[in-house]
């Protein structure tokens, strides 16, 4: 989908939520006896009206999704008060706009995405792509990894790593991460935040322990919502000392999300988390 018809529909999408926001302002002091009032036409009443503009997005959102289809409320054997006509109003609507934001980016993926270079004026030039190559003290270092989903949880919980792709003075045990030599280590860890079933929400929390002991200042948050990933980095430089173990830790408030794990077809595993080491001092 071109940049174009994107821009033009996100402002379709938000033109729509606002129009029924304004609808519901303009209800808002409907009494209820008001509201049931048969007027002859259309759907009868406000609250019919309402709850028929409801009916439709929540349908269409069961349609595109591939849901069961649901009532059309307004035909269902029940006194609907306005505050009960809200809440399954914002809902629908809420609903509507994910979904419709959702669409308008799966139709973007298929074609014109890519690394973007832009030039802002005064500023530096913004490249599509910056690479950094350092040669760095290779007496102690690792490149571990996960292959395997891991979900999250409120209460805190070690990640496992189930792969060394490289090593040298460094072990690791499935996640626990013993040092042999003392010096000062710069260490990242990025995972693939995600949902695994597609549906999850939460916010996903990632950090480092070092000896059993959180390490100050190392938390690192993202949001996810539905089903899309994001790289969640946790970073830093701290002292070590020979016998010192490491491990990443995670927890999320909300269902369903963790750090996923992938196998596009033909391409490389994306692995749910990878986490370097490196020795500098």
């Amino acid at each position: 989908m071109d940049t174009g018809a994107t821009k033009s529909i996100s402002v379709l999408i938000k033109h729509h939520s606002w129009a029924n926001q304004t609808i519901f302002a303009a209800c808002e002091n409907v009494k209820d006896h008001d509201g049931l009032i048969d007027f002859g036409i259309g759907y009868r009443s406000v609250y019919k009206t309402l709850l028929h503009l409801a009916g439709a997005m929540m349908r269409w959102c069961d349609r595109i999704e591939k849901r069961t289809l649901r009532p059309m409320p307004e035909k269902l054997e029940r006194q609907w008060t306005f505050p009960e006509i809200r809440t399954l109003f914002h809902e629908a609507n809420n609903d509507f706009d994910e979904i419709a934001e959702k669409c308008m980016l799966q139709s973007a993926t298929s074609k014109g995405l890519g690394m973007i270079a832009s030039t802002p004026k005064g500023e530096p030039v913004v490249p599509s792509m910056i690479l950094s190559i350092v040669k760095v003290d290779d007496s102690s270092y690792a490149q571990l990894s996960s292959t395997e989903s891991q979900g999250a949880v409120a209460a805190a919980k070690d990640l496992t790593l189930n792969q060394t792709d490289a090593a040298k003075e460094i072990t690791n045990e499935t996640g626990t991460v013993t040092i042999k030599k003392a010096g000062f280590y710069f260490v990242v860890a990025a995972g693939q935040a995600g949902s695994a079933n597609g549906d999850g929400k939460g916010n996903l929390r990632l950090w480092l322990r070092q000896n059993g002991k959180d390490v100050d200042n190392s938390n690192t948050e993202q949001t996810i919502n539905g089903k899309y990933t994001a790289v969640l980095i946790c970073q830093g430089v701290g002292e070590m000392k020979a016998g010192d173990k490491l491990k990443l830790t995670q927890s999320a408030s909300g269902i369903g999300v963790g750090m996923i794990a992938s196998s596009p077809k033909g391409e490389p595993v994306v692995p749910s988390m990878i986490f370097s080491i490196i020795k500098v001092d």
